[in-house]
């Protein structure tokens, strides 16, 4: 939920039909809210690297524009060091 912050602060939900009922056609927004557009900073690698290991995540969708496909390489080339 709401970003970068989201995943850093472990506030999250699983997204299926009954938790996305009251959104359909609304938009992603006013479902998973909006977030700081970075993630950047060693610190910020890696938290999300840890909560992503910690959740077992196997992958990681980041939905956005072209900052956010940065902060993917970004995260991606850290979690491979």
């Amino acid at each position: 939920m709401n970003g970068v912050d989201g995943i850093i602060k472990e506030d999250f939900v699983l997204m299926n039909r009954e938790s996305y009922k009251y959104y359909v056609n609304l938009g992603g927004i006013d479902y998973i809210g909006r977030g700081p557009d970075h993630l950047r900073s060693k610190e910020e690698l890696e938290a999300t690297a840890h909560i992503c290991k910690k959740l077992g995540l196997t992958g990681l969708i980041m939905v956005g524009a072209t900052d956010t496909m940065t902060d993917g390489v970004k995260l991606s080339q850290y979690l491979l060091d």
